[in-house]
């Protein structure tokens, strides 16, 4: 008996130097016009234990189920204002 192996999906952000040029140009184009409409969610990927280990911290603060995204947001603000970047300001 043989078991038939399901093709692994390789997502965009992985593949990309296999993309072709006008299809990653394309892509480009989507997530800048995510950006300047200010768009409030981007579909973004991360490693599965990068999310177990943030659900972990998560449930300790007790900012697990629906409020996660607000306590990674809240992580993610957190950096930019480190670097000095002011999220909150209107695209030019």
């Amino acid at each position: 008996m043989s078991t038939k192996k399901k093709p692994k999906e390789v997502s965009g952000w992985y593949a990309r130097a296999k993309t072709a040029p006008d299809e990653r140009k394309r892509i480009e184009e989507w997530y800048d016009k995510r950006v300047k409409l200010n768009y409030r969610t981007i579909p973004v990927e991360a490693p599965g234990k990068m999310i177990l280990a943030l659900g972990e911290i998560a449930q300790k603060k007790g900012m697990a189920g629906p409020r996660f995204s607000d306590f990674v947001e809240g992580i993610l603000d957190e950096y930019l204002q480190r670097q000095g970047i002011d999220w909150r300001r209107q695209p030019e």
